[in-house]
Formats: structure tokens, sequence, C-alpha cells
């Protein structure tokens, strides 16, 4: 089976090469995580039900008129809770900070976290992430690695390394006060499960106490400046 997998998988790759959204379907994703998997998990109708919907993938993104609506879908399925403000981390001390910074973007939300090494003195780390959030059937999180929009302003291939999708929980209506992301598929090593718990409104972020704040990953931070086309 894994044969067959592989056979069906490349066929795939190659009928997508020409299309770097063909090739980054969800499907095709986890088509390529499933060759990863041992061998027992690899069943016939499991090669069906992944060949089925990488075809239906690629029918929607090969019609102009699909891909508008499929647009429209995912802006309906997407979710936008009031979630400005900080959140605390499991391991958050006051004496250890391990924070959040949810800023609500135009499109999606900024995650930034602030937390101290063991050892360091004075210091706080930031690194920030890019997520939505949305629900069609399942509550999944799309987070990006600043990495990935690096990627997107050089017209480069997304490296499957800077994306994640882990599941998630709200608590708290509208205005939520706990949130959980739970793992569902691929993982990485830069954002994991996770507990947050809302701050109180009158929690004062330790970067406001003279802490050195070093910037994990400056290398991909960039500024944008509006200007009119000529």
């Amino acid at each position: 089976m894994k044969v067959k997998y592989d056979q069906v998988y490349n066929f795939f790759l190659r009928v997508c090469h020409r299309n770097i959204l063909f090739v980054q379907t969800p499907r095709m994703t986890l088509f390529h995580k499933a060759l990863k998997e041992s061998e027992e998990k690899l069943t016939r109708i499991r090669l069906v039900k992944f060949t089925a919907d990488v075809l239906c993938n690629l029918s929607i993104l090969a019609s102009a008129e699909q891909i508008a609506e499929n647009g429209r879908r995912v802006q309906w399925d997407q979710l936008y809770p009031d979630l400005d403000g900080y959140w605390l981390g499991e391991q958050h001390s006051e004496q250890c900070p391990d924070y959040w910074r949810v800023e609500e973007l135009a499109t999606s939300y900024q995650f930034c976290h602030y937390f101290q090494k063991e050892g360091e003195v004075g210091k706080l780390h930031q690194q920030e992430f890019t997520v939505s959030f949305y629900s069609n059937g399942e509550d999944y999180a799309c987070v990006q690695h600043p990495r990935s929009v690096l990627q997107w302003l050089n017209n480069e291939k997304l490296s499957k390394d800077d994306i994640t999708y882990p599941h998630f929980v709200f608590w708290g209506g509208e205005k939520p006060t706990k949130i959980a992301f739970e793992s569902f598929m691929m993982d990485v090593s830069w954002f994991r499960p996770m507990q947050l718990v809302r701050a109180k409104e009158d929690w004062v972020s330790p970067v406001e106490k003279d802490f050195e704040v070093i910037d994990d990953y400056e290398e991909y931070s960039y500024s944008f400046y509006l200007g009119l086309e000529q």
C-alpha cells in the first residue's frame, strides 16, 4: 500500500507542479503527512478517500467561479471573537513571565508571545504569529510563522513547516476568558498545544517594567509603507 500511496501522490504532484495553490491544497498536505505514517494506517479505502478529496480540491481551484464561491464560504466560516488584550500562559508567574498580547487585524489576529528563558534576568523574548479561526464542521485555527509572510512577499513556495492547524476551544461566549489550542495536524515545534487565560483588565505587562525585549524573529520583520502606484 505504501507503493500505491506514493504512486498516486506523485501523479498528483505532476499534475499540480505548475501552480503552487494546487500543490498546497489541504488534502495534498494531509496526503503528504499520511506518507510518513506507519504502513498499517495506509488502507485502500483511505487512499480512495484521499484521491476523491484531492480531485474535489482541484476542481474548485480550476474554476474561477468556484474559487470565488469557496472564498465566500470561508468568510462565512471565519470567526472573529473579541480576543484583544493580554493572555497568561500555563507556566506564567510573576518571577518567570509567559504571556501573550493579542490584537485583531483586518482578516486575522496577531498573537505576540512574551516569555523569559531559564537563567536570563531582565530579558523577555518576543515571537509573533498570525492566527485565523474557522468553524466548518470542526473548529480549527490557521497559525502562520512569520517566515511564511516573507515567503508570500518574495513569491516563494510556502513551507509546510511554517503553517500549522490546531483545534481550538473557546470558553466565555463572544468575549472568551479561556482558549485552548489542541494538537490536530502538521504539528510544529514553534507553536505547541496550550491553554491561555485572559488577564485581568488592570494587569500590567512586564514589558512596561524595564525588561529588555529580544525579537526572536527579527530577521523576518518588515515595514509596510502606503504609497501611490506609479
